[in-house]
């Protein structure tokens, strides 16, 4: 017992001196993402209608299989609560901004008037204290939590829609686990129970359950990426063949020509082959920008396959 208290004393010490370079990190490094993303979004509204065409279409034709279920979800919310989603992130982004600023001004504070400011002065756990106190008394905690329902709720809806969206990929995880199950069940378990100690024996069958589900989660969504690549790359392709269309010849009607769907073929068939080219995860690179729609494809393939 002595020993375990002991350790956990050792571990919360470790995470008090991570706590501050970690603190000053995070106080960095979201001013810039906040700033980046009203920047780019003040930007976005002021292109006209034919240049938002090309890039919405762009990024279908050229990336739609990287990442469907983060597009999907887009599109699920623009149904469900986009504006009550983007009304809460500005509220959790502006309480955000607000402790940063106090922050800022809390690491300035020389009370002893010694010249240092008293927060380098003090130790991990009397810092993480401070911060704590700080957030504590500067947050809106009605604001907040308002904010977070709105997301929690609009994320509920969307998550409903997602998972009617791909039952079909859910169905043929399903359906692949249990066949890869009856072979593993005749022909590789009882290999690795004669291997197994006794007392271990008990595991095997669960073991084998999860390796077969893993091994149906992972094909289904590999199929269902081709198939969104596929079919977001000809959707994608329109798009631009047709925005393209009205910048060169102004007026023209795409029902008057076919010039657009002969172009669209071309871009749907570049598309396709970006991405399989890249094997349907983003470059280098991208990957370094991307890499927060990485997360949110993983977390939501889990969100709606979890119950498989």
């Amino acid at each position: 017992m002595a020993e375990t208290t002991e350790e956990m004393g050792k571990a919360a010490e470790l995470l008090q001196k991570v706590a501050r370079p970690l603190i000053n990190l995070i106080v960095a490094v979201i001013p810039i993402v906040i700033n980046c993303t009203t920047t780019c979004y003040k930007f976005y509204k002021k292109l006209p209608i034919v240049c938002v065409h090309l890039i919405i279409g762009f990024i279908m034709c050229f990336f739609g299989g990287l990442y469907p279920t983060v597009f999907a979800a887009i599109q699920a919310a623009e149904h469900g609560g986009l504006a009550t989603m983007k009304k809460a992130l500005i509220d959790l982004s502006e309480e955000v901004m607000v402790i940063i600023e106090e922050n800022k001004k809390d690491n300035e504070v020389d009370a002893d008037g010694d010249g240092k400011s008293d927060v380098d002065q003090i130790s991990s756990q009397e810092f993480v204290r401070r911060k704590v106190s700080l957030v504590l008394r500067k947050m809106n905690p009605q604001r907040v939590n308002d904010a977070i329902a709105s997301l929690y709720k609009t994320w509920l809806s969307v998550l409903a829609v997602l998972t009617i969206e791909f039952a079909r990929t859910i169905a043929l995880a399903l359906t692949i686990a249990d066949f890869v199950r009856k072979f593993m069940n005749r022909w590789v378990a009882p290999t690795i129970e004669k291997a197994t100690p006794v007392e271990y024996k008990k595991w095997v069958p669960i073991l084998v359950d999860w390796i077969c589900k893993g091994i149906g989660v992972s094909l289904a969504w590999r199929i269902q990426t081709v198939i969104s690549a596929a079919t977001s790359a000809m959707a994608g392709g329109l798009i631009i063949s047709r925005a393209i269309l009205l910048l060169v010849a102004k007026g023209k009607d795409h029902n008057d020509t076919r010039a657009d769907e002969a172009a669209s073929y071309i871009f749907a068939g570049a598309g396709f082959y970006f991405q399989y080219y890249v094997g349907f995860k983003a470059p280098f690179p991208l990957n370094l920008v991307l890499w927060p729609l990485d997360i949110a494809e993983s977390y939501i393939r889990w969100s709606i396959t979890k119950r498989t």
